[in-house]
């Protein structure tokens, strides 16, 4: 992923004027790309000890989501869930190729292909014993601990 390039080229966040476009800060940005350039710069940096700085990171999921445009604590469950939706929604759009369909019909991008899984739900009568079989695909699977 480190040869990532959204669509267009160059960097999507940047904007020919010195000046933000119309919308200033708060036009959405690829946060495939943001993400890609964190951790090219995380894996890049040569110091194994220091700082790193994260502001740009931030200020794109501030531009790119107001739930999270404040320095309140949030849901890391929910922050999780919007990253990957948000993640796979800029791959798909930035593919030059037709997507890969997968077996349901849904396209599918690398964040499917990590992250979703398949729930099977059987069912059977106890009268007629008649069994019924569903199946249904997530991406997250909350699990009660006691």
């Amino acid at each position: 992923m480190l040869d990532y390039k959204p669509a267009g080229g160059g960097d999507p966040n940047k904007h020919e004027n010195s000046k933000e476009a119309e919308g200033g800060d708060n036009t959405e940005k690829d946060m495939l790309y943001e993400l890609h350039l964190l951790f090219k710069n995380l894996s890049s940096n040569k110091k194994s000890k220091g700082s790193f700085d994260h502001r740009r990171f931030m200020n794109a999921i501030k531009a790119s989501n107001a739930l999270f445009d404040n320095d309140e604590h949030h849901d890391s469950h929910e922050f999780i869930n919007w990253l990957l939706d948000k993640v796979h929604e800029d791959f798909m759009r930035n593919e030059r190729a037709k997507p890969r369909a997968a077996p349901d019909g849904i396209p599918a991008s690398f964040v499917q292909d990590m992250f979703k899984g398949k729930l099977v739900n059987v069912v059977t009568c106890v009268t007629c014993e008649t069994t019924t079989r569903r199946e249904e695909t997530f991406f997250n699977l909350s699990l009660d601990i006691e």
